[in-house]
């Protein structure tokens, strides 16, 4: 792309003032436009990045949003980008995941806490960071009870408390095959 978008002439009339710079601004933005229509809307492509991923939890495999290449529904599901979404001023949720691995913990603490869940990324040497939300409208967007999100904040799983951390960090982790899903 950026070769590409370098090619692009720039005229000294951008510059100018008054009518050749109005003209020669509307062009160069007709231009920019044209170029990110033929770069980046290519159908079948949803730049929203959903990348195999482990499955949700035992039994469950969720509907995929739509594929629409030109529009981008936030949601929960497995592959897809973690959504967004604001918890102050300035702040999204997306600036409380950490470096590595990240538990998205919407309902309460099992008997054992999320001990569990930071001993079994442990196992495989990752740091396990926990981030905890009582936000109901949050919770319904992600979609479960808990979310692993990946260090490129897609989301590796989505499940409830019950599930079995030692499994879900080695689905996740590409170390046991995920059963078939339908279709």
């Amino acid at each position: 792309m950026a070769d590409s978008i370098g090619c692009l002439p720039v005229t000294a009339a951008v510059e100018q003032e008054g009518p050749a710079g109005d003209g020669a601004r509307h062009a160069l933005g007709q231009a920019l436009s044209e170029h990110v229509a033929r770069e980046f809307n290519i159908p079948g492509c949803n730049w929203a990045c959903a990348m195999p991923t482990a499955p949700s939890s035992p039994g469950s495999w969720p509907s995929p949003p739509p594929d629409e290449p030109n529009r981008y529904l936030p949601g929960g599901y497995p592959g897809t980008r973690a959504p967004h979404v604001a918890t102050g001023p300035d702040r999204s949720l997306l600036d409380d995941f950490g470096r590595d691995f990240t538990l998205l913990a919407f309902s309460p603490d099992g008997p054992d806490g999320l001990e569990p869940w930071r001993q079994a990324a442990a196992q495989y040497g990752i740091r396990l960071d926990v981030v905890r939300s009582e936000d109901g409208q949050t919770r319904a967007l992600y979609g479960a009870d808990r979310v692993l999100i990946r260090p490129d904040h897609h989301i590796a799983w989505r499940g409830d408390g019950a599930a079995q951390p030692t499994e879900v960090m080695a689905l996740a982790l590409g170390h046991r095959t995920p059963p078939v899903g339908p279709g």
